[in-house]
């Protein structure tokens, strides 16, 4: 998958699973579509040019090491109030990543978030 730069994903799509974009380097951004709810880990793992993740509302889970070693990832769009998920920065992998929320909260790069109970 080296040259693979862009994916379209259909929306019956239910879970990505674990390694399925793993070091597809070309790749460069990302639009997860509603009716995903599970990101499985090392999905894009070692996706070194990969800039740009927009995740859906329908998102629940991000697996251990989903984004670990896209460097150069440094927006992450998710379509969800903050708190609303929990997003441990270990799973990103970048520590220039900003989260950014629907409800225009932005965590900072290298910060986790966690549910509030």
């Amino acid at each position: 998958c080296s040259s693979l730069t862009e994916i379209l994903l259909p929306s019956s799509l239910k879970e990505i699973g674990e390694s399925a974009f793993y070091k597809c380097n070309n790749l460069q951004s990302i639009v997860i579509p509603e009716g995903v709810n599970k990101i499985d880990k090392s999905t894009f793992e070692w996706c070194t040019n990969l800039k740009s993740v927009q995740l859906p509302n329908t998102i629940e889970i991000i697996e251990q090491a989903a984004f670990r070693y896209c460097n150069n990832l440094t927006t992450i769009q998710i379509d969800k109030p903050f708190g609303s998920l929990e997003v441990p920065s270990y799973h990103w992998g970048a520590e220039n990543s900003t989260i950014y929320w629907n409800d225009g909260v932005q965590t900072p790069p290298n910060e986790s978030v966690t549910i509030s109970v």
